[in-house]
C-alpha cells in the first residue's frame, strides 16, 4: 500500500510545460510506472498462492497416514479452512477493487493532464495561429498593393497604345480619305473633260457640215429644172403608192415587170420620205430580231433592199415583186416558194400593200412554224381601230403578245401563231386598211 500511495504521489506532478514533447514522455514514464505495479501485485499473488498449495500438500500428506482424530477436531478443521478459504478470497477481492480505483484514478490524472496540455496546446496553437494569421494577412495586402500597381500601370501602357494607334488610324483614314477625294474629283474632272471634248468635237463637225452645206447651197442653187424633176418624183411615188394599195398583189407584180423603172423610182421615193420620218420602223425591228436565238429563220415579206438581212446574223428569207440585188427573191408575196413550217418569223415593215390583205396573212400562216411570230409596223394613219384588227388576225390563228402604240407616226405589233388555218380560208374575214396618203411638198 505504501509503494501505490508513492506511485500515487510521483504521477500526481506538478503541472505540465505547455509542450507536446514534455506532455508525450510524462505519459510515457506514468504508462510504465503502472505496468510495474501491477507485474509487482501479480507476482506476490503467485507467492501467496504457491505458500497455500504447499500448505494444503502439507495437509493432505498428513491426512493420508493412518492417524485417527476425533470427530471434534475433524470438525474444527474443517471450520478452520473454510474460514481461510473466506479470508483468501475476501483479500483477492479488496485487491482487485483497489486496482480497478488504482486505475480509474490513473486515468482520470492522465485523461487531466492531458486536456490541461491539450488546453495549453490549444493556447500555443491560437497564440501562433493569431501571429501567423496577421503576418499572411500583411503578405495578402502587400501582394494586393503590387497587383493593383502593376494593373494601374498595364491601364495607363494600354491607354497609351489605343492613342497612339488611334492618331494613326485617325491619320491614315484622313489620307485615305483625302485620296479617295482626290480621285473622285479627278474622275469627275475627267468625266468633264471627256464631255467637254465631245461637246467640242460635236460643235466642230456640226459648225464643219453647215459650212458645208452653206457653201454647196451657195454654189449650187436649185434651178427650175431640179425643182421640177422634185415635183415630179414626188408626184409619181404618190401615184406608184396608189396604185399598190389599190391593186391585189398579182396585178402589182405584173406591173413592176413592166416597168422596172417605176419599181426603182418608188424605192427612192421611198428613202426621201424615210429621211423625214423621226423613226425608221425598220431599224425597230433589225434591234428585236437581234435578240432572238441565231438558228431562227427568219422571212422578209416586201423587202426593198434586203437591208435586214444585212443587218442581223440569222438567215432571212427577202422577198418582194422586183429584186434589186442578189439577196432578194422576186416573186408574188401571197404565194412565196417557202415549205410550210419551215420559218419562226414573218416580218411586214411597211408592206401590207394591197386589196388582197387576208392573202398575205394566209401565207404568213403556212410558212411559220407552230408558236411562230408575225411582226408588223404600219402607219398609224391606217387604222380605224387597232382592236379591231387584232380581232381579225384572231380568226387567222394569231395571237396579239405584245403592241407598242406610243408613237405618233408608226404602230408596232407582235403575234403568235396559234394553229394551221390551211383548211379555213373560205370562212375567214376579209381585211381592209386604209391607204397610206402623203403629203405634197
Amino acid at each position: 500500500m505504501a509503494k501505490l500511495k508513492k506511485t500515487l504521489q510521483d504521477v500526481q506532478m506538478p503541472a505540465v510545460p505547455s509542450t507536446k514533447t514534455s506532455i508525450v514522455k510524462k505519459l510515457s514514464v506514468s504508462n510504465g510506472i503502472a505496468k510495474d505495479m501491477f507485474a509487482n501485485m501479480q507476482n506476490s499473488k503467485r507467492k501467496k498462492r504457491d505458500s497455500k498449495n504447499k500448505l494444503d500438500e502439507k495437509y493432505t500428506e498428513n491426512s493420508d497416514a493412518p492417524t485417527k482424530y476425533p470427530k471434534d477436531d475433524k470438525k474444527k478443521i474443517s471450520k478452520v479452512s473454510q474460514k481461510v478459504q473466506n479470508n483468501s478470497n475476501i483479500k483477492i477481492k479488496y485487491e482487485e477493487n483497489k486496482k480497478r480505483k488504482q486505475d480509474m484514478n490513473l486515468n482520470h490524472t492522465n485523461k487531466d493532464t492531458v486536456r490541461d496540455n491539450d488546453e495549453d496546446i490549444e493556447d500555443d496553437e491560437d497564440d501562433s495561429s493569431e501571429d501567423n494569421g496577421s503576418k499572411s494577412i500583411k503578405k495578402k495586402e502587400e501582394k494586393l498593393k503590387k497587383l493593383q500597381m502593376e494593373v494601374k500601370n498595364l491601364k495607363f501602357m494600354m491607354r497609351k497604345l489605343i492613342e497612339g494607334n488611334n492618331e494613326e488610324n485617325m491619320k491614315q483614314m484622313s489620307t485615305k480619305v483625302e485620296t479617295q477625294q482626290i480621285q473622285s474629283d479627278i474622275l469627275k474632272l475627267d468625266k468633264h473633260k471627256i464631255n467637254i471634248k465631245y461637246l467640242k468635237n460635236m460643235l466642230e463637225n456640226k459648225s464643219q457640215v453647215t459650212k458645208v452645206a452653206q457653201s454647196t447651197l451657195r454654189d449650187k442653187k436649185p434651178t427650175l429644172r431640179d425643182r421640177m424633176q422634185m415635183q415630179l418624183r414626188a408626184s409619181r411615188f404618190r401615184f406608184i403608192n396608189e396604185t399598190l394599195y389599190n391593186n391585189d398583189s398579182l396585178q402589182s407584180k405584173h406591173y413592176f415587170q413592166k416597168d422596172h423603172d417605176s419599181f426603182i423610182a418608188y424605192h427612192a421615193g421611198y428613202k426621201q420620205q424615210t429621211e423625214q420620218w423621226p423613226i425608221n420602223p425598220l431599224d425597230v425591228i433589225i434591234s428585236s430580231i437581234k435578240k432572238l436565238p441565231t438558228d431562227n429563220v427568219i422571212a422578209d415579206f416586201g423587202c426593198g433592199e434586203a437591208r435586214l438581212a444585212a443587218s442581223v446574223p440569222h438567215t432571212v428569207h427577202s422577198f418582194d415583186f422586183i429584186a434589186l440585188n442578189d439577196k432578194v427573191k422576186a416573186c408574188d408575196m401571197a404565194h412565196t416558194p417557202l415549205l410550210m413550217n419551215s420559218v419562226h418569223v414573218v416580218v411586214f415593215c411597211l408592206s401590207l400593200m394591197g386589196s388582197n390583205l387576208n392573202d398575205y396573212i394566209i401565207e404568213a400562216n403556212r410558212v411559220l412554224k407552230n408558236n411562230g411570230i408575225l411582226k408588223i409596223a404600219e402607219v398609224e394613219s391606217r387604222f380605224d381601230d387597232v382592236k379591231d384588227f387584232i380581232r381579225l388576225l384572231h380568226h387567222y390563228g394569231f395571237k396579239n403578245t405584245w403592241k407598242d402604240l406610243s408613237h405618233n407616226l408608226f404602230y408596232f405589233m407582235d403575234f403568235k401563231k396559234n394553229e394551221d388555218i390551211s383548211m379555213k380560208r373560205k370562212n375567214l374575214p376579209a381585211i381592209t386598211l386604209k391607204s397610206c396618203v402623203y403629203k405634197k411638198r
